[in-house]
């Protein structure tokens, strides 16, 4: 049996879960995770989503849009740059795009690993020995 596994949730595993309802919701809502991401992520998530292509390609009316919102990330807490900005230093020369460092300073600050599907971020688990997960792999380790 899987202990609780802390992972850091990047902005695309956000994103893809409001284009379906996929294996990303299940992940997001599975109680075995106890998942974090700083506050950036869920500004970036809701900047991505908010532009009229993204809008048009969910389809969904505000209110239900923000019903959606509530419900997938009701189980990820966030946490302000204040309480990971010793490790932003160095995850600024780590990251490859700039708004990719704070979910590699929160993912040192608390030893964890980050889930994220971009590819970018195998870069950092290089120079870094951070963890990554991919959605297919987070869905083998839970067995789901």
């Amino acid at each position: 049996m899987l202990r609780l596994l802390r992972l850091v949730v990047d902005a695309n595993v956000l994103v893809s879960a409001f284009l379906k309802d996929s294996l990303t919701r299940r992940i997001l809502l599975d109680e075995r995770l106890n998942l974090i991401t700083p506050e950036h992520g869920f500004i970036e998530t809701r900047r991505v989503l908010h532009r009229p292509k993204m809008l048009k390609r969910i389809g969904l009316e505000p209110a239900v849009f923000e019903e959606l919102w509530a419900f997938l990330t009701s189980r990820i807490q966030t946490f302000p740059e204040t309480d990971y900005q010793k490790s932003l230093g160095e995850s600024i020369h780590l990251a490859v795009h700039p708004e990719d460092a704070p979910y590699i300073a929160l993912a040192i600050k608390f030893q964890c690993p980050i889930w994220t599907n971009d590819p970018d971020f195998q870069i950092h688990a290089v120079k870094k020995s951070l963890q990554i997960y991919k959605t297919h792999e987070l869905r083998e380790k839970l067995q789901l």
